[in-house]
């Protein structure tokens, strides 16, 4: 509830301005719930948290499923929220921030999307979860997927935005076709080059998480894992590297399970 309730204070001071110090601070207060969050789950992530919940007594243990459970609402919050568009990236790194200078190069894409360590957790958790837990785990990666989306899309359009800017002025700039016959050609080069530029950019998250969703589509992971991994490929992956993201989508298609194939197809 603390969680919420500052993530729907954050968002408010995102609309206003003049407030920027305690923006800053609520910011790393969320950030480091998303720490302490991740810290619970890591274990049942990496498949050791279910042991120690079946060691002890049952008091205990449920104890220890209300603590996943919140933690499974704190991601979901965070992720839902406009936290998930902060340029330091905490979200995506399981709480760690980054920081950079004011004169930085780098795109918003690229700073805010530098890690998939929390997705690797979530998928985790998705996995090895135990069932009573699992719908949650599935609830938190899904909003994670959410997030990703809204971050893609809203660079997306600045990108554009970007280009378009450029090329407007590229064009009053430029002598008409009569006066000079390669202007068009040197403002298409000029616009390719960038989308190339663009295209670079998104190179190492799709990297990175092609390789998490082959792992979760294998056949000897839980439907859950699958049906997760179908729903990244066909909403998140199909954007970044069409021809990864297809490949897999096939290979889903021919999944036991029918609503997982029936997603891929």
């Amino acid at each position: 509830a603390l969680c919420l309730r500052l993530t729907m204070f954050y968002d408010a001071r995102m609309k206003q301005s003049g407030v920027e110090t305690s923006r800053a601070r609520i910011r790393q207060i969320l950030a480091k719930s998303m720490v302490q969050a991740s810290a619970v789950l890591a274990p049942m992530s990496s498949g050791h948290g279910g042991s120690s919940t079946l060691g002890s007594s049952a008091k205990t243990a449920n104890t220890q499923l209300d603590i996943r459970d919140h933690c499974y609402g704190v991601v979901c919050t965070l992720a839902r929220s406009t936290f998930c568009l902060d340029e330091r990236g905490a979200l995506y790194d399981c709480g760690n921030s980054r920081s950079f200078p004011e004169n930085t190069n780098q795109t918003h894409f690229n700073r805010t999307l530098k890690s998939i360590s929390t997705a690797s957790m979530l998928f985790g958790c998705v996995a090895n979860e135990v069932e009573m837990l699992r719908p949650r785990a599935t609830s938190a990666l899904d909003a994670l997927l959410s997030a990703y989306v809204r971050v893609v899309t809203s660079t997306s359009e600045n990108a554009r935005r970007i280009d378009d800017g450029k090329s407007n002025t590229k064009t009053e700039s430029i002598p008409t076709t009569s006066t000079n016959p390669w202007a068009d050609i040197r403002i298409n080069d000029a616009v390719v080059d960038k989308k190339n530029d663009n295209t670079k950019e998104i190179d190492g998250l799709s990297r990175s998480l092609a390789p998490l969703l082959w792992t979760s589509s294998r056949r000897s992971q839980p439907k859950s894992s699958r049906l997760a991994a179908v729903r990244w490929s066909n909403e998140l992956l199909i954007h970044l590297d069409a021809k990864n993201a297809i490949h897999l989508l096939c290979f889903l298609s021919g999944d036991d399970d029918a609503t997982v194939s029936m997603i891929a197809k």
